[in-house]
């Protein structure tokens, strides 16, 4: 293969590299986010379902997994937001509800999806096609992605090879 002909197929395969790579820099992820949520809630709101009034007595958020022990590491670390809801019945009784983000509760006899867009929020509500829409989103996504990368290290592999087989020796 002549050299100046390797030269244009190793520029036009960088090309594409750095074009599928910059798109992989650029994406942006899929946003959860509900139209009309029944509660929007803060730490300290009350709200009643069913007869049975709640009151958010806390919102947490804390890391957890990664480890590494100091050495450096840590992959896998994890956001985990939680919320602890006291509901006082007609009859004074309380019980105390545990909600975990991205799960499904269910407050007397409705069932609320449960999503803390930040570490302060606590949104319930009724729209679960939102969600579904929203992972479907979220694997689209990530099958994007990991062609894209395929696309990045192919085409710098064969780039390097263009390169290498310029520079062996013609038989003729």
């Amino acid at each position: 293969m002549q050299r100046r002909a390797a030269a244009i197929y190793v520029a036009f395969f960088l090309v594409v590299g750095a074009v599928s790579f910059s798109l992989i820099a650029t994406a942006s992820a899929p946003e959860l986010s509900f139209e009309n949520p029944e509660h929007e809630l803060g730490q300290g709101d009350t709200f009643t379902v069913d007869g049975t009034e709640y009151t958010v007595a806390s919102i947490d958020a804390e890391m957890s997994g990664g480890g590494g022990g100091g050495h450096g590491g840590g992959g896998g670390a994890a956001l985990e937001r939680s919320a602890t809801l006291n509901a006082t019945d007609e009859s004074g009784n309380t019980t105390e509800v545990s909600v975990d983000d991205e799960a499904n509760v269910t407050l007397g006899e409705t069932t609320y999806f449960a999503h803390f867009p930040d570490n302060s929020t606590l949104v319930l509500t009724q729209e679960f096609d939102q969600y579904r829409a929203y992972q479907e989103q979220t694997v689209q996504q990530k099958k994007h992605t990991d062609g894209l990368w395929g696309v990045t290290l192919l085409s710098s592999l064969v780039a390097v090879f263009m390169v290498g087989l310029a520079f062996l020796p013609s038989r003729y």
